[in-house]
C-alpha cells in the first residue's frame, strides 16, 4: 500500500502515512510559467495499492486537476488499484438538477476521475447526499463517510449554529443540535 498526496494538504497526508506507519509516496510537481501542472511518480508503484488523498478546496479546480494528473501518473504506471481519498469534495453543492439547463458538476467530477483512472472514491461529508447515482460510472465505487458522528456530543459552551447558505441550514441544524450549541431563534422563523 501506498500513500501520496497533492499541494491541497500535506499536513494531512502525513499525518495519516504517521498513524499508518508508512513514508508519503513520492511525487514531483511543479507548473509550468502559464499554471499548467507537471507531475511525475518518483517510485514504482508497479502491483500497488495506492490512495492520493487529496481535498478540492480552494483553489477548487487547481487541487481537482493535480488529482486528476496523480491518479492518471499511477494508472500510467501499473498502480494495481487507485482509491481517491478526497476529505472535502468542492462540488458536492452541485448533485442534482435542481433547475433547467444546469450541470451536475459532482457526477462530473466522477466521471472525470473515473476517465483518469479512479477504482474507488472516498469523499467525507457531513450529511448524505445524491452520490448514490454516481455509483453508475463505469468503473468508480464511491463510498461517502459521514463526519456527523465525529462531532462532540455536548460542551459546545456558548457556541452558536450558522449556516453559509440555504442549502446548508439543515446540515447546521444537525451539528448544533448534536453540540448542544444554540440555534439563533431568528433563524427558525426565517426562511424554511
Amino acid at each position: 500500500m501506498k500513500i501520496f498526496c497533492g499541494t491541497a494538504n500535506e499536513p494531512l497526508c502525513d499525518e495519516i502515512c504517521q498513524f499508518l506507519g508508512l513514508q508519503r509516496g513520492q511525487a514531483h510537481l511543479t507548473r509550468f510559467s502559464d499554471g499548467e501542472v507537471y507531475l511525475q511518480i518518483l517510485e514504482n508503484v508497479r502491483g500497488a495499492d495506492v490512495f492520493v488523498v487529496q481535498p478540492t478546496c480552494y483553489p477548487v479546480d487547481q487541487h481537482l486537476m493535480e488529482l486528476l494528473l496523480m491518479i492518471d501518473a499511477l494508472k500510467r504506471a501499473s498502480a494495481r488499484r487507485i482509491t481517491a481519498v478526497v476529505p472535502y469534495f468542492g462540488y458536492a453543492r452541485q448533485d442534482r438538477k435542481d433547475k433547467p439547463r444546469v450541470a451536475v458538476s459532482a457526477k462530473l467530477v466522477a466521471d472525470l476521475l473515473t476517465t483518469a483512472g479512479t477504482h474507488r472514491a472516498l469523499w467525507l461529508t457531513c450529511t448524505r447526499r445524491r452520490y448514490k447515482d454516481f455509483s453508475t460510472s463505469r468503473w468508480i465505487i464511491v463510498r461517502v463517510a459521514s463526519a456527523g458522528g465525529l462531532l462532540p456530543q455536548t460542551g459546545a459552551g456558548g457556541s452558536n449554529g450558522v449556516s453559509p447558505d440555504a442549502g446548508g441550514v439543515e446540515r447546521a441544524r444537525f451539528v448544533a443540535k448534536k453540540m448542544d450549541a444554540a440555534w439563533p431563534s431568528w433563524i427558525n422563523g426565517a426562511r424554511r
